[in-house]
């Protein structure tokens, strides 16, 4: 099967450093502090935040062996750009929903759980934004998906904070096909050029949520003010 034809182009129209587009709606669920509803592509996630608040009982995780390996990477993810130490005594639970899968879900879930967190007021150090990259016909490209996925080319999850460049945690899905040193690092690359287009799109939606309450709230011009906004940037 080919997966870059010879005009460049995938199957679903876009170049290879092209990423999937992107649609993110706050506030999505109401009974909890923070949530929201994220497209990357037919992939759609919901994220949940619920406190800071008191800490409780944890209970077991459920799910299966690659839902515990996708809540292990936001956890390991998040607890280094949370200013935890700001809620001494409190605890943030984060709930991810999967309503569709079409490929980049890990990414989708890092991506989601990052807006739900900054609609929930939650501080954090930077954004968090999540891209993967695979190479398939000798050509890297971004924001696979499902059917990218499935050709068992390798795989990389990266995430990253966009203002310093840092990156935070990746993954790779094992391969048969063998990665050099030249080719994780152009992965790596392509990766993080990834996750900074995510970023613009993101913070876009964070200015316009941000735009609208300064509104609602004080009735002000939102474009006077924006710039003033904990919108991560």
């Amino acid at each position: 099967m080919e997966f870059v034809q010879l005009s460049g182009l995938r199957g679903d129209g876009r170049r290879g450093n092209e990423v999937r587009k992107l649609g993110c709606h706050f506030g999505a669920v109401v009974d909890c502090d923070g949530s929201a509803m994220l497209d990357q592509g037919l992939t759609k996630v919901l994220a949940c935040v619920h406190g800071p608040r008191e800490v409780a009982q944890r209970s077991a995780r459920p799910g299966d062996r690659r839902s515990l390996a996708v809540a292990n990477f936001v956890q390991d993810t998040f607890t280094q750009v949370i200013q935890t130490e700001l809620f001494k005594g409190s605890q943030i639970d984060i709930t991810i929903h999967i309503l569709q899968a079409d490929g980049g879900v890990l990414a989708a879930c890092v991506n989601a759980t990052t807006a739900a967190l900054i609609h929930a007021g939650v501080p954090m150090v930077d954004f968090v934004t999540c891209c993967n990259v695979g190479y398939l016909d000798h050509t890297a490209l971004l924001d696979l998906n499902h059917v990218e996925e499935l050709a068992g080319g390798p795989e990389l999850s990266l995430t990253l904070l966009p203002k310093s460049g840092k990156v935070l945690t990746m993954r790779m899905a094992s391969s048969s096909v063998r990665v050099t040193e030249k080719l994780l690092q152009q992965l790596l690359d392509e990766a993080q050029a990834g996750c900074q287009l995510i970023h613009k799109v993101l913070d876009s939606k964070v200015r316009e949520l941000v735009a609208v309450a300064v509104k609602k709230r004080h009735g002000a011009d939102p474009d006077a003010e924006i710039a003033d906004a904990p919108a991560y940037q």
